[in-house]
């Protein structure tokens, strides 16, 4: 897999560096439709750390009381409202109500260990990656105590059976 957070400076058309941004994106988090968002869209960047996945949203104008964030299978669910503060204007290019985003996660992540963080605007989620398991030595004994005084007896009951 291509590194995420690698830039592409040879490219100097920039719809071939969205095309490769996209491309390791989906690759990333295995999902050719991996964002997905209803409502105005809040911007987003994904990236990864040794032991996190990380989501950083823009969130502007949203107080923290209006997020809501949750895990279902493999997609991060992230929504909320925007509220309006002035009721009647005469122009704005502002979005605003509510919005949600939905980020397919990469396998091997801890949804245990989800945290997030909210500060002047930027919702940030931090998810951990499971920790890679390391192989557990078995021992092998001689004697038949414990559980092959049973094991055994049986197998050779069954063996003499047959």
């Amino acid at each position: 897999m291509r590194n995420f957070i690698e830039l592409r400076r040879a490219n100097v058309n920039p719809v071939d560096f969205l095309d490769d941004f996209y491309s390791d994106l989906n690759s990333l988090f295995d999902s050719s439709k991996s964002v997905k968002h209803q409502g105005h869209a809040i911007r987003c960047e994904l990236s990864q750390k040794d032991e996190h996945f990380i989501v950083s949203l823009d969130t502007p104008g949203v107080s923290r009381e209006d997020l809501t964030i949750e895990v279902l299978g493999n997609v991060l669910n992230v929504s909320g409202k925007r509220k309006k503060l002035i009721e009647n204007t005469d122009y704005s290019e502002k979005h605003y109500g509510e919005f949600t985003r939905k980020i397919n996660l990469p396998k091997g992540f801890d949804a245990e260990k989800i945290q997030a963080h909210y500060e002047n605007g930027v919702l940030t989620v931090a998810i951990a990656k499971l920790e890679k398991p390391e192989p557990k030595k078995i021992d092998i004994s001689e004697d038949k105590k414990g559980i092959w005084s049973d094991l055994l007896s049986h197998e050779e009951t069954n063996i003499a059976s047959e």
